[in-house]
């Protein structure tokens, strides 16, 4: 039986708490959970029908541009006459010119994902959007509090911070993705929770999700980059199998670091996975090797620690 529910996860090597009874009762916990489809509800009816679809700063401005360049034209580029009259006093903040045309520096995906919404809805298919992210943001909240402490009431409260409590009550009107990207990162870490305490036959290829799912996100937002190495160290630590997970985590980041790659090639003609489209950004090859040789080095320095140490720091 114990070898049983270490194989699944369901025992204590796994683990997994019983759900105690919510505090203040069951009323207590409908009421919060009616609170958070109220919340939900609001985020995707402002998006839809109240908010105002404009742009707060200048980001969700180049983020906008991005989204209407992508539906009128399929295309990377801004097109404000810079193409056509080579004036550089026509690039604006936030841009750059490459090869005669106007770039935005943040990354790709987010213009490809929602330019279709935006030719049909305009401005306000990238608030829906965001406004959907966030509600996905708040159920993988509560999913995330149950998989690490298997407590539905603590997991039910932390979804209502997320909801009450955070920027995500302004992110979700937002025309930016960062709504859209925090989804991406909190999924990874669901991902990352379920393959440490779930079953262990499994957690080699949720680690490769994992990665698979962060490496997505880079393409959205390149300060995904930073949850990169806390993952690494996460999955090393509290791993039952860490050497292949960490194997196929490294696996599943490959995807998305390539597409991100392949988009700063056709933006800045440079196949690097991050980028701002200027020397300072990044988009030379050799200004990564200090970075990876330094990635490289932790890597093994923490794998040369062995599993009994690193898990005694953390």
């Amino acid at each position: 039986m114990a070898e049983a529910e270490q194989a699944t996860g369901t025992g204590a090597a796994g683990h997994r708490a019983e759900s105690p009874e919510p505090v203040g009762g069951r009323w207590a916990d409908r009421l919060a959970t009616g609170t958070i489809f109220v919340i939900a509800a609001l985020w995707l009816i402002g998006a839809g029908f109240v908010a105002l679809p404009a742009p707060f700063i200048i980001d969700g401005y180049i983020f906008e541009a991005m989204s209407d360049a992508f539906a009128r034209s399929g295309s990377l580029f801004l097109d404000n006459g810079v193409a056509d009259y080579g004036n550089p006093s026509l690039a604006i903040l936030l841009t750059r010119i490459v090869d005669g045309a106007l770039v935005p520096q943040y990354p790709g995906l987010w213009g490809i994902i929602s330019g279709p919404f935006y030719g049909a809805l305009g401005p306000r298919a990238l608030m829906l959007l965001n406004a959907l992210a966030s509600v996905a943001t708040m159920a993988l909240t509560w999913r995330l509090g149950v998989s690490l402490f298997g407590d539905r009431a603590l997991a039910r409260n932390a979804a209502l911070l997320f909801g009450l409590a955070t920027f995500a009550v302004d992110y979700a009107f937002g025309l930016w993705p960062q709504a859209f990207s925090a989804t991406f990162l909190v999924a990874a870490l669901l991902t990352a929770s379920e393959a440490v305490r779930g079953d262990v036959r499994r957690e080699p290829l949720l680690a490769a999700l994992a990665g698979l799912i962060l490496g997505v996100g880079l393409c959205f937002r390149v300060d995904m980059l930073f949850f990169l190495p806390a993952l690494w160290l996460w999955l090393l630590a509290a791993g039952r199998r860490p050497y292949p997970s960490l194997t196929l985590y490294l696996i599943g980041l490959l995807p998305g670091m390539a597409l991100s790659s392949a988009i700063n090639m056709v933006k800045f003609g440079s196949f690097v996975p991050v980028s701002y489209g200027t020397e300072a950004g990044a988009t030379d090859v050799m200004t990564w090797l200090p970075l990876l040789y330094l990635a490289a080095a932790v890597a093994i320095a923490s794998l040369a620690l062995g599993l009994s140490r690193v898990r005694a720091i953390v």
